[in-house]
């Protein structure tokens, strides 16, 4: 967020130098800031920080800069989560890729019939949860079927399956290539 012109946390017209440098450091406390603490660290009169205070309204010109700082923070929040979004896509589109190439050079026929069962399941988990659609029925009352809505914990733990079972593919298929040699 930019500063604009006229925000009421920059020196006012006819505030003088010393007034405004003392309601920086009352803004700059934070949640910890009083006009006692500021009169301490400048080695002023509490009774003449206070009369800053309440000359320049530093009560509502602290409460605009602290909308302010609030606001800044949220926006980098929501540009560092679309990066984050972003950056996300793109290594998860890598690790299908890679997965996919090395489930294209297996040999199916060294899959057992669990295992088939096992890979197709897991494929259309992932294929429902990355459209948004319900991964798995939890029964209702009968003919009444309910679905869980997938969530993003759902994701970790499919894709912690996946690793799994991946992983089991390739030990399996390292295994069935050493009784080859």
């Amino acid at each position: 967020m930019t500063r604009r012109p006229g925000d009421v946390w920059e020196r006012l017209n006819g505030e003088p130098a010393y007034a405004f440098h003392a309601f920086v450091t009352y803004r700059d406390l934070g949640l910890t800031r009083s006009t006692a603490k500021v009169a301490e660290l400048l080695g002023k009169h509490a009774s003449t920080i206070r009369k800053f205070s309440s000359r320049h309204s530093w009560t509502t010109r602290v409460e605009a800069w602290d909308r302010f700082q609030d606001e800044a923070r949220l926006s980098a929040n929501i540009e560092a989560q679309r990066d984050m979004v972003v950056r996300h896509a793109r290594l998860g589109q890598l690790a299908q890729s890679k997965a996919l190439e090395r489930l294209q050079q297996m040999d199916s026929k060294l899959l057992t019939p669990t295992q088939m069962v096992q890979l197709l399941d897991l494929g259309i988990k992932v294929e429902r949860l990355s459209r948004g659609a319900p991964t798995e029925h939890v029964a209702g009352s009968p003919g009444d079927p309910v679905w869980n809505e997938p969530n993003e914990l759902e994701g970790t733990e499919l894709a912690a399956e996946v690793k799994g079972f991946l992983l089991a593919l390739e030990a399996a298929d390292e295994t069935s290539n050493q009784g080859d040699n």
